[in-house]
């Protein structure tokens, strides 16, 4: 028998919905084991039983952006997307205390996902994620809250590496390391700055890896069946769509990190 995990329900989900049938009775007794647990309406209401006094950043977080820590370095970190032939990367420059909330919405943002799925940090063995992944688990875990972990408290040398993972049903893997670290000069405020990337990430629920291959091999193609320009429709492209997934928009990036640098800043100000 299956057992249902939050690493394969969503492509059960997905079969369910093209008619098989074993997958629509696995998808069901799910669903009813979650609502006796829990309560089915949980999952679109709002969880957060705290009394609505909490600061929020100029970014909508409620959590801080940075935690306490001695010796804060100026970290350069670099990103990859992993199991595909193409190179897609990015390079930042954070502060070596940033907790790895906010290094995860930071990088998965310049890499240009659109932040519609769950993701964590996988680093030795052990998960880091948020407290509402945790509590919303259906089974015993041991995972940490990543609000409450710095990038310096994993990462303390060069070249170590950790993973990013987004979208556990399509399954995106990403290595993240340090690639230098700097002492910042007395009186300089530490800050968040993008450096570099290539590459465009692939469009949200393409699949994973080979839904994403068989996506270029469309885009790549002179003359397309109409079920192949519906595909290309789907993700909002057609056969006259240009899509270079060698291109990055540095600038835009620049900005979004910009948007992170300014609500850190708002942390030195307050």
């Amino acid at each position: 028998m299956i057992e249902i995990t939050m690493d394969n329900i969503v492509p059960l989900i997905r079969a369910a919905i093209n008619g098989d049938e074993h997958a629509k009775k696995l998808v069901s007794e799910f669903l009813d084991s979650y609502e006796q647990h829990r309560g089915m309406f949980d999952i679109f209401g709002d969880d957060d039983d705290s009394d609505g006094d909490e600061e929020y950043d100029s970014m909508g977080r409620k959590s801080p952006m940075v935690l306490p820590r001695r010796d804060v370095k100026e970290y350069h970190v670099r990103i990859k997307l992993n199991n595909i032939d193409l190179k897609i990367w990015r390079e930042v420059k954070v502060p070596s205390n940033i907790t790895l909330q906010a290094l995860a919405e930071l990088l998965l943002e310049v890499m240009g996902w659109m932040m519609e799925h769950m993701y964590q940090f996988r680093f030795k063995g052990e998960y880091y994620c948020s407290k509402e992944q945790i509590k919303d688990s259906l089974f015993p875990s041991n995972d940490k809250d990543f609000a409450k972990v710095t990038l310096s408290d994993l990462l303390t040398e060069k070249g170590v590496r950790m993973k990013l993972e987004y979208d556990y049903g399509d399954s995106w893997e990403h290595d993240v390391w340090v690639k230098g670290i700097r002492e910042y000069d007395k009186g300089e405020k530490p800050s968040i700055t993008f450096v570099n990337g290539h590459g465009e990430c692939p469009p949200e629920d393409c699949g994973g890896v080979w839904g994403y291959a068989d996506l270029l091999g469309l885009t790549r193609k002179k003359k397309l069946t109409a079920e192949e320009r519906e595909n290309l429709e789907w993700y909002q492209l057609d056969e006259e769509s240009e899509f270079d997934p060698e291109y990055c928009d540095i600038e835009f990036f620049k900005e979004v990190a910009g948007d992170y640098n300014d609500a850190l800043q708002g942390y030195f100000e307050s």
